[in-house]
């Protein structure tokens, strides 16, 4: 038999959160359903001197699936950014952390067009019961605590930019990745669109990562129908 967390740890308050969750009715459950990666939009040209140096999707394959995250409960959402985030990176780097000079360099953004809305419901309806919001929903319910969580799992200190496009995810993300490398403030950016999935829907998510400069080598280049309004 396993032993049990010491009382007041870190391990034993996620185990009590992770209980009261388990208590409410008809809350999500961290099971993400997959659906078919979200394509590159066909209308998208990079800059000149921006190159896709690595790419990942969620799903790859059917029944893939996502790897728990410490400490982030109920929602499959923070999961799906990490997981296609370090599928994206590395293809790349390898295991991480990123190098540091290239980490130190190296932006992140995230464009979600519903952010989390597994956490948002399980915090509404404990509003609606009356019940007791466990306190690791709160930390999880802003969106820049897994980017966080990336950043710090792969040593990237670049800036950090979350978004709430109404249109094309991967779009307004390069977009943003643009204006962050044309500035000077980022050399690299890591571009995650993520999803929960509604009507029916899947989750989803793509990752990319832009860089500045030649277009590497090897194993790190990616064909031109890969990217944004490359050939078919």
């Amino acid at each position: 038999m396993s032993p049990r967390p010491a009382t007041g740890s870190p391990a034993a308050e996620q185990d009590r959160a992770a209980g009261r969750v388990r208590g409410m009715r008809d809350v999500p459950v961290a099971v993400a359903v997959p659906a078919e990666p979200a394509a590159a939009p066909a209308g998208e040209a990079l800059p000149q001197d921006m190159a896709i140096v690595s790419r990942a999707s969620w799903p790859e394959r059917p029944g893939d699936t996502l790897t728990p995250i410490p400490a982030f409960v109920v929602s499959s959402f923070s999961p799906l950014v990490a997981e296609v985030a370090d599928r994206c990176l590395r293809a790349y780097h390898g295991t991480p952390p990123a190098p540091p000079a290239r980490g130190a360099r190296t932006a992140i953004v995230l464009a979600s067009r519903h952010g989390d809305v597994g956490t948002t419901a399980a915090v509404a309806q404990a509003l609606a019961e009356g019940s007791r919001v466990p306190p690791l929903l709160f930390f999880q319910s802003n969106v820049n605590a897994v980017v966080g969580y990336v950043a710090a799992r792969w040593g990237l200190a670049g800036p950090i930019v979350c978004t709430c496009p109404v249109g094309d995810l991967i779009a307004d993300g390069l977009e943003c990745a643009a204006l962050l490398l044309a500035d000077g403030d980022a050399s690299e950016a890591l571009v995650i669109a993520a999803d929960h999935g509604s009507a029916g829907e899947g989750d989803s998510a793509t990752a990319v990562l832009v860089a500045t400069g030649t277009r590497p080598p090897g194993r790190h280049r990616l064909a031109a129908a890969d990217e944004p309004g490359g050939a078919t």
